[in-house]
């Protein structure tokens, strides 16, 4: 859960920003920011928070944050490095 007191102020709308230049500059404070799962918030920039997404985006992104809990969720086997 985001705590509001915490957002950035360069995460709040400006009166005169675009939406998408809104949800880029979100996109970037999300994966800049402390705590946060880069991974998960790469997949988010990339397949949901762009000004004119694909219509199978919502899909793109689950199928992406599966294979991600799936590959995180595999234990490494000796001297292999995890996928991320």
């Amino acid at each position: 859960m985001v705590d509001h007191d915490q957002v950035p102020a360069s995460a709040a709308p400006d009166a005169a920003e675009s939406p998408a230049d809104f949800l880029a500059t979100l996109a970037t404070t999300l994966q800049s920011g402390d705590g946060i799962d880069k991974d998960l918030a790469k997949i988010l920039a990339t397949e949901l928070l762009i000004g004119n997404p694909a219509k199978d985006a919502s899909a793109r992104a689950v199928s992406s944050i599966v294979k991600l809990a799936k590959d995180r969720a595999t234990p490494a086997k000796d001297g292999e490095a995890p996928d991320a």
